[in-house]
């Protein structure tokens, strides 16, 4: 799973969430200054989601570990 998050959203800033005990399952995204609607970052939302479909394409496709 993966959670892109914005480091300055009011439902879940950086510093909120921290301290949490997340799943080793979970990879979280940071985007910095970014609140929760990513105004202003969606060249870096765009990034962070193209990274997460990256490695989940990755984790299916039994030959990507041969091709490397």
């Amino acid at each position: 799973m993966f959670i892109i998050q914005g480091e300055d959203d009011r439902y879940g800033a950086k510093n909120l969430v921290a301290g949490l005990t997340l799943s080793e399952s979970i990879s979280m995204v940071w985007i910095p200054g970014a609140e929760h609607g990513f105004k202003h970052h969606i060249p870096a939302l765009k990034e962070a989601v193209a990274g997460a479909c990256q490695t989940i394409l990755k984790a299916s496709d039994p030959l990507a570990s041969e091709a490397e």
